[in-house]
């Protein structure tokens, strides 16, 4: 039976988040191909696990270019522009800075999922 994509990528979040101890550790490697295989519908566990992880960074890319985007056009420029501006043009408050964070987060985070996507030669 395929389960639908807030399965697959709840089930990916559920299997990255295994490394960073927010799960159960004890959760073994079969399981975790397996859940794979029954959230994608694939009978190969790699394929299910790559499908799984691609559909996790589409997401990923997905949310932080929205974030990345909601900034520049709250600003009307880049975040690079955005950064040099800041405490010269733009004054140091609570908002540009928490905006500052956020947009830093997201850029750092395309950057990131990008360089992963590559890998898994996703076109997103």
């Amino acid at each position: 039976m395929i389960l639908g994509t807030s399965f697959v990528l709840f089930a990916f979040l559920y299997i990255a988040d295994v490394q960073f101890n927010t799960v159960n550790p004890m959760l073994k490697e079969a399981q975790l191909k397996k859940l794979a295989q029954e959230a994608t519908g694939r009978d190969d566990p790699a394929e299910a696990l790559e499908e799984t992880l691609r559909s996790y960074v589409e997401q990923k890319l997905s949310q932080y270019r929205q974030e990345a985007d909601r900034l520049k056009h709250k600003y009307g420029f880049t975040f690079a522009a955005f950064s040099k501006k800041l405490g010269k043009e733009l004054p140091l408050d609570w908002e540009h800075e928490q905006d500052y964070m956020a947009w830093e987060e997201a850029a750092t985070n395309i950057e990131y999922f990008e360089k992963i996507a590559s890998q898994l030669k996703i076109h997103a």
